[in-house]
């Protein structure tokens, strides 16, 4: 991932053991909002980075007005902390499998 092209993505497929490139294409999941339903349009952008934290937000609020529980609670902020530190672990050692959970 590169914040210069948050749109794309470089990925090791296991499968066919090659580096491919494309655009992240995420499928939505059924039990939550559409992410095109609060992105920002292209007159109130912000950029891509902050486009996401606004999109989260309104979701968040959204989901308050509607009585509905939020999907993102603590333990999966810290399942995502894991991600984030396994990576950084892998990294340092040189693009090295590191298994989950740390």
């Amino acid at each position: 991932f590169d914040f210069r092209h948050p749109d794309t993505v470089d990925w090791y497929d296991l499968k066919t053991k090659q580096w491919k490139k494309g655009a992240l294409e995420v499928p939505p999941i059924s039990s939550e909002r559409p992410t095109d339903a609060v992105w920002p349009n292209g007159k109130y952008s912000q950029g891509t980075m902050t486009n996401a934290h606004l999109a989260s937000s309104y979701d968040f609020m959204l989901n308050i007005l509607e009585g509905k529980p939020s999907p993102i609670d603590f333990s999966t902020a810290a399942a995502v902390q894991e991600i984030i530190e396994a990576a950084y672990i892998s990294s340092k050692h040189h693009g090295e499998c590191i298994r989950l959970p740390l």
